[in-house]
């Protein structure tokens, strides 16, 4: 019985902490959206990445760009196709862990 009581409160916290999480991440993309074009800065505060993986993927043109005055910048456009497939990601990482909850709460 305590065992179950204990893997309901892990769960419980587990989604508090991932909420927290997703509530900082959604506040920094509606910053963002208000702006027409991204920095490098940007590009990594909305996909979590380092600098290095942003200049690879300009390098690769995974994320097209524009240069204003030598300066690297994205538009939502280019970079949407890139958000879609992280999206998915996410969900499909959800589903998986709720799967495995869903069995291990069996």
């Amino acid at each position: 019985m305590n065992e179950e009581i204990l893997a309901v409160l892990k769960s419980i916290l587990e989604a508090l902490i991932y909420t927290k999480r997703l509530d900082k991440y959604d506040l920094a993309v509606i910053a963002l959206r208000k702006k027409p074009l991204l920095c490098s800065k940007d590009i990594m505060v909305l996909f979590q990445v380092s600098m290095r993986t942003v200049e690879r993927w300009r390098r690769d043109k995974t994320v097209p760009c524009k240069y204003v005055n030598g300066k690297p910048f994205h538009t939502w456009a280019g970079i949407q196709p890139l958000l879609d497939e992280k999206a998915e990601d996410i969900k499909k990482k959800l589903l998986k862990k709720n799967k495995k909850n869903s069995n291990n709460s069996k």
